[in-house]
């Protein structure tokens, strides 16, 4: 365990000596250059090419943690507070949604066992991370000396991807348990130890029994048949090009999102509150969606089919049962009339299957305060549920007033909109699971 602290905080380091050295700065080398320059032609062809250098220099920046590292310390402090804060609030039950990660290794061109074992293997990570400690064995040794996991992000990475590098200690400490606690980190490990094994099977059986794809296929992980030894059935991976190849298969099946996959910008921690929980839309796009519609340019349709086939059930099952257990056996209120047709179409969305474009079906569908991130989303509907409830509590008194009627003023006497905003507002609030407020606030409090 000191190990993987100590892996962490190493990482920090360098971050803050990149910073110290004026790295964050990509500007600065820029005007140096422009500086130097004399003649009238060389400026004009660098003012010409400037515009794609400072984007590169932004990306680049992205990548190694130090674009906008000159943030105001208050309001990075503030921002760190938010988003753990948000990620107790709305996260505590995410493990429901991971489920459909091993059918990533499906897409890739895995087969159905592959993503069972991958399933079973996430379950166990979960188990082995509630207990605080890894599992012991041969195919978890490799994926460490292999960087499929490591000491460095067997902690964090799933907190560093619904959160940012720019937490401070305590947030970061706090953020790591929750993701330790929930579950999500375990099975994020586990699923990638699982995926390693089908990169193994898949790269044996396509340099072994070669299909219409499988030179393409080996092509696109920097491999070639010849590359390929098996020994007694089990794959030679001593080769540096078939440990390559196995990690970029991983990637490329298991969802981690990571700076290349989003826009440079959504890196600055000055806007880490309004890309806050945007990654894994990004990620999905990237990652499995490009894969699909590449597929698709080469003839082959499977990974699209089977990508419609499995993550929508698999995400309709997964979203019913954490209804369930959130709300003490019964579904959610505003789920107790839907159809089919809704459960499908919240399934499509739930399991990324739209890419980025969901991110302006959101808006469309709740309003532009989606694009706030949640905590702004979450202040927005405080107000708006203020508003409402008070001028519903209005309408009553003037319904009573006008109507002379007993049972009207009745109404307008059982109906307080302050009271019953607040009280809505403090259960949507606290930063704890929809279990704990199901059984904890509705039934000693009362629901609002």
């Amino acid at each position: 365990k000191d190990q993987y602290k100590t892996a962490g905080m190493t990482a920090d380091k360098i971050k803050e000596k990149l910073h110290e050295k004026g790295y964050r700065y990509g500007g600065v080398q820029i005007d140096h250059i422009r500086a130097e320059l004399t003649t009238p032609e060389a400026k004009q062809k660098f003012a010409d090419f400037e515009p794609q250098l400072r984007r590169t220099v932004r990306a680049i920046m992205a990548m190694e943690g130090t674009l906008g590292a000159d943030v105001n310390p208050a309001l990075r402090k503030l921002s760190s507070t938010l988003i753990v804060y948000e990620n107790l609030r709305l996260l505590s039950m995410s493990l429901f949604s991971q489920v459909i990660d091993p059918l990533g290794v499906l897409v890739r061109g895995g087969t159905f066992d592959d993503a069972f074992t991958t399933f079973k293997t996430g379950i166990q990570g979960t188990v082995a991370a509630w207990r605080g400690k890894p599992i012991e064995n041969s195919m978890w040794n490799d994926a460490m000396k292999l960087g499929i996991i490591d000491a460095g992000n067997m902690v964090n990475s799933q907190g560093n991807a619904y959160a940012s590098v720019y937490l401070g200690k305590t947030a970061q400490r706090i953020n790591d348990t929750l993701f330790r606690v929930n579950g999500v980190e375990g099975f994020s490990q586990g699923t990638r130890i699982g995926a390693m094994k089908a990169a193994i099977s898949f790269i044996i059986n396509h340099s072994q029994h070669p299909t219409e794809h499988s030179e393409r296929w080996l092509a696109e992980l920097n491999l070639k048949a010849s590359d390929v030894t098996v020994v007694n059935g089990e794959l030679d991976y001593l080769n540096p090009k078939i440990q390559q190849a196995i990690f970029r298969w991983v990637e490329t099946a298991i969802l981690r999102p990571n700076a290349a996959m989003r826009p440079a910008w959504a890196s600055d921690p000055h806007f880490a509150l309004i890309f806050h929980m945007k990654q894994f839309t990004y990620a999905m796009q990237k990652v499995l969606l490009e894969r699909v519609h590449n597929e698709a340019k080469h003839g082959n349709l499977d990974p699209g089919i089977t990508m419609v086939l499995t993550y929508v059930p698999a995400m309709m099952a997964a979203d019913f049962l954490r209804g369930l257990a959130a709300n003490g056996g019964e579904e959610p209120p505003w789920k107790r009339k839907w159809k089919f047709s809704d459960y499908l179409t919240e399934g499509v969305q739930r399991a990324g299957l739209l890419g980025v474009p969901q991110l302006a079906l959101d808006v469309k569908q709740w309003g532009p305060a989606e694009l706030a991130g949640p905590a702004g989303e979450q202040l927005f509907k405080t107000a708006e549920q203020f508003h409402k409830d008070v001028k519903r509590d209005h309408m009553l008194d003037m319904k009573a007033a006008t109507s002379g009627l007993s049972k009207d003023y009745q109404k307008a006497y059982d109906f307080n909109g302050v009271e019953h905003a607040a009280k809505k507002t403090l259960r949507d609030a606290l930063p704890i699971n929809s279990i704990a407020k199901h059984y904890v606030f509705d039934e000693v409090i009362g629901k609002p």
